[in-house]
């Protein structure tokens, strides 16, 4: 039976931890902010299939809207898909100008 006066295994360790060097500083990253709702985004592609664009498509499409054609007449013109021609509105400021 241990007594009090045994310390050998009840005994709080008088040693100090060691200290060790200051803790590595984190990378912060930058924030993503969304864009507002509705606001046009920049053109900017640098991966993925590149785009159809070609910029005789303005002229083109400008001609069609002129004789009252629909979306759907203009994109089929050009040779894209109706949601690929609402995309490029979005985008691309010129193209809103001139089918409005």
């Amino acid at each position: 039976m241990a007594t009090l006066d045994d310390n050998s295994d009840n005994s709080v360790s008088s040693e100090t931890p060691a200290v060790a060097g200051p803790k590595p500083t984190k990378k912060r990253r930058k924030k993503r902010t969304k864009a507002a709702k509705g606001a046009i985004t920049p053109i900017k592609r640098s991966r993925g299939r590149p785009t159809l664009w070609e910029p005789s498509f303005l002229e083109r499409a400008y001609h069609y809207a002129l004789l009252g054609s629909t979306d759907e007449k203009i994109a089929q013109f050009l040779g894209v898909s109706v949601p690929c021609l609402d995309r490029w509105k979005r985008e691309r400021e010129d193209l809103r100008q001139v089918l409005v």
